[in-house]
């Protein structure tokens, strides 16, 4: 199967970008920016963790690991509470994180349909 008919390697190629760009923005934000964090802001080092777990996840779904499968799935159920019933809400993370929503929910019954997430590597 070339890497173009795999939705493993685009669930891989999602999580690994969007982790990355997380991780960055919470290190510049940590190590540049030095204004205080707002009432209610969460700590950039928690962006930076939370990138670092979504590229490792990127590289397990790559790799074709149902755990990683696995982990895209609680990545969609998180964005839904946040960008649906939590302060995003109230700004554009309604919309990216909707548009997260639908294509990794898309993806992820398209490698269930190559290979159950219950089957070991």
């Amino acid at each position: 199967m070339n890497w173009d008919q795999n939705p493993f390697a685009y669930m891989g190629l999602i999580n690994i970008g969007s982790g990355s760009f997380s991780a960055l923005a919470g290190l510049y934000r940590a190590l540049v920016d030095r204004t205080p964090l707002s009432h209610g802001e969460s700590s950039p080092w928690l962006y930076v963790l939370g990138g670092c777990i979504t590229v490792l996840i990127g590289v397990g779904n790559w790799y074709q690991l149902s755990i990683a499968t696995w982990g895209t799935v609680v990545f969609i159920l998180t964005s839904i509470a946040d960008g649906w019933f939590g302060p995003g809400r109230k700004d554009f993370r309604f919309y990216t994180l909707t548009a997260y929503v639908l294509v990794q929910s898309t993806l992820v019954v398209w490698s269930i349909l190559i290979q159950s997430p219950l089957s070991l590597p």
